[in-house]
């Protein structure tokens, strides 16, 4: 687990997201919001470093807006959902969008998801009127109502989200929605994964690439099966050369705590290592942790911090080496404690939390922020926005 530079528990890339979405036209987690996707509160040993340990879950939305329930909400709904049942696609979404009336809006969004269903000819109907639209709120009732249907499954639907994202020739924000939509796939096949990774880094359009880092920790927590070419993939994205990717790619490793082999362990340790951001230092050294060899990755730690300028980096550094060590870490905290001063009473503490024998971390850490809050301790970049 990562302490990151912040006082928000998100989920990695959602902040990007948020950034994306707001610059495109969506008002950040709008929409995204009806899929589960957003922002949360996080369990309060997590909340407070900054991650959020809840995975993504779709919230059963379709259920909530099925016609078959709008009877609870009187004879009036009744009479509109009769009416917009037998209204075409392109006026039900535009009268919809330009009615004043939120209940109306409602239920046209359930019943675009009804009217697609399992329909993959529906679902690229109305994908096509997403490419013609001009109204962000027609895109976010479109795109979403595809998301949430039974078609979006099809590799048809599929090719179509990824044609649109990759088109340059289309408008930023219907990149984007195309792209965020396939946020909801139970899996992304290789050849997707591959696509989804070249586009990430297309020139014209940078914030797509911390987008393809979320989608990839998204769906592989519905497809664990095939972790290792996720990881392979968002391997390949902390590379790019523009800081918000690399940092999203790892932050989506991190918290999808994805198992790596020596060969990503050593490029993780590369990153951590000469990488020009401090969050992307902190992401890739805490991401270390998970690993199975322990001996590796303290022998890791020990190399990183010696070498590391950045407190921020390094406090990420001894927390990750307790959780992947617990009290066989000992012997080189207290080796970090020598290197660094401002970190003894840190290193007393785990020590202390150590010696009565408690080996789960999330419990180590309960206790830990528990000390801090007992003496009164902060560190400079606790309650900081953004990445180093």
């Amino acid at each position: 687990m990562m302490i990151r530079r912040t006082t928000h528990g998100r989920r990695a890339g959602e902040a990007a997201f948020a950034a994306v979405l707001a610059l495109v036209g969506f008002a950040a987690g709008a929409w995204w919001g009806h899929l589960g996707l957003a922002s949360r509160a996080a369990p309060a040993s997590l909340a407070a470093r900054g991650l959020d340990a809840s995975r993504p879950r779709l919230t059963p939305a379709v259920d909530a807006q099925r016609l078959d329930a709008l009877a609870e909400l009187g004879d009036a709904s009744a009479d509109v959902a009769g009416r917009l049942a037998l209204t075409p696609l392109r006026e039900l979404v535009r009268d919809a969008v330009a009615a004043v009336d939120p209940l109306q809006m409602q239920l046209a969004g359930g019943l675009l998801v009804e009217r697609i269903g399992a329909s993959v000819d529906v679902a690229l109907e109305v994908l096509v009127l997403a490419r013609e639209s001009f109204s962000a709120d027609e895109l976010e009732l479109l795109f979403r109502a595809v998301a949430l249907s039974e078609a979006a499954r099809d590799p048809r639907v599929v090719e179509a989200l990824l044609g649109m994202a990759a088109d340059p020739e289309l408008d930023p924000m219907k990149r984007m929605g195309a792209l965020l939509t396939l946020q909801t796939q139970p899996s992304l096949s290789e050849a997707s994964r591959a696509r989804l990774t070249a586009l990430a880094s297309d020139p014209a359009l940078p914030e797509l690439g911390s987008a393809v880092a979320g989608v990839l920790g998204s769906v592989v927590q519905r497809d664990l099966a095939n972790a290792p070419g996720y990881a392979s993939s968002l391997l390949t994205l902390a590379g790019s050369d523009v800081t918000r990717v690399r940092v999203a790619a790892l932050e989506s490793l991190l918290t999808n705590e994805l198992l790596l082999g020596g060969a990503e362990v050593s490029a993780l340790a590369t990153i951590a290592r000469t990488d020009g951001s401090a969050q992307a230092r902190a992401s890739a050294a805490a991401s270390l942790a998970v690993n199975p060899d322990k001996a590796l990755v303290l022998d890791t730690y020990a190399r990183l911090f010696e070498n590391e300028p950045d407190p921020y980096v390094r406090w990420n550094i001894l927390v990750g080496a307790v959780r992947a060590g617990a009290s066989g870490a000992l012997p080189l905290l207290h080796q970090f404690a020598v290197t660094d001063p401002y970190f003894a009473e840190d290193v007393a503490d785990f020590e202390a939390i150590l010696a009565s024998g408690e080996v789960d971390f999330e419990k180590v850490w309960l206790a830990k922020r528990a000390a801090d809050e007992r003496a009164g301790r902060t560190r400079p970049w606790e309650g900081e926005e953004g990445v180093g």
